[in-house]
């Protein structure tokens, strides 16, 4: 009841979003990673299923008198004549959403310190406002804020601002970025697409991906970026509170 009241999905439905999530990250693993290959597995199932036994004798009773058989449960839709588990329940999920032929970006993993701390020390990430403002502030109060926080930095040669959404928060994935050449008084705009079915995350990742690259063609000079993602710098391991993040360096 509690579930209900607060707008949050049944027990049994949030366990299937969550294999089915969990399904999705493991299959974007390297294929020698050992989380990968134990889903790629398919073990002999040991246990039957009792709903699907059940529906299978309603089905049956029904067939002998003549009437309309009872809708399976959804497991069964998939098949699952066995036990479900991890595995089997993921997978399905996964295909009633769409995404069984939908190519899937590989998960890169990366291990050790990020690079900003092994070459070079002169960078700094701003993760929250001198003035901290909320989302339900007047765009004008909010701007003033951005404004104010980028005067306290020191003169950039370039600013990027880039942005990226998702429809739905998970569909046709793309954004934009924009490259500020203060000294040379021009601009440079880039657009790119994200993934047919990519996360918000990745949709802002996306643009600020390319911007960089279009960067490294750039002379050395101290630059500025700024997104509207909530948690643009993972890696920096910081909880970023604000929408604008500046970070600076050569």
């Amino acid at each position: 009841m509690r579930l209900l009241e607060k707008g949050e999905p049944e027990l049994a439905v949030r366990a299937k979003e969550l294999a089915g999530r969990e399904y999705g990250r493991l299959m974007r693993l390297p294929p020698d990673d050992p989380a990968r290959k134990l889903i790629d597995k398919t073990p002999p199932p040991r246990l039957q299923y009792r709903a699907h036994l059940h529906w299978m004798r309603k089905k049956q009773e029904a067939q002998e008198v003549g009437v309309l058989a009872p809708s399976p449960p959804d497991e069964d839709v998939a098949g699952l004549q066995h036990r479900p588990c991890f595995r089997r329940v993921g997978k399905w999920v996964c295909e009633e959403a769409g995404l069984g032929g939908v190519p899937v970006a590989p998960l890169t993993l990366h291990q050790g310190e990020p690079p900003w701390k092994q070459y070079n020390t002169n960078v700094h990430f701003g993760l929250k406002l001198p003035k901290p403002t909320k989302k339900t502030d007047p765009p004008e109060l909010r701007k003033t804020a951005t404004l104010e926080a980028l005067a306290a930095y020191p003169n950039q040669d370039l600013t990027i601002w880039s942005d990226g959404s998702a429809l739905d928060g998970t569909k046709k994935g793309g954004g934009g970025a924009l490259l500020e050449l203060h000294r040379e008084g021009r601009k440079i705009k880039c657009t790119i697409p994200a993934e047919v079915v990519c996360s918000s995350m990745q949709a802002e990742l996306a643009p600020m991906s390319e911007a960089l690259k279009c960067f490294l063609g750039l002379p050395s000079l101290p630059f500025g970026l700024s997104c509207s993602a909530r948690t643009p710098c993972p890696a920096s391991n910081c909880s970023a509170e604000a929408q604008y993040v500046a970070i600076r360096g050569h």
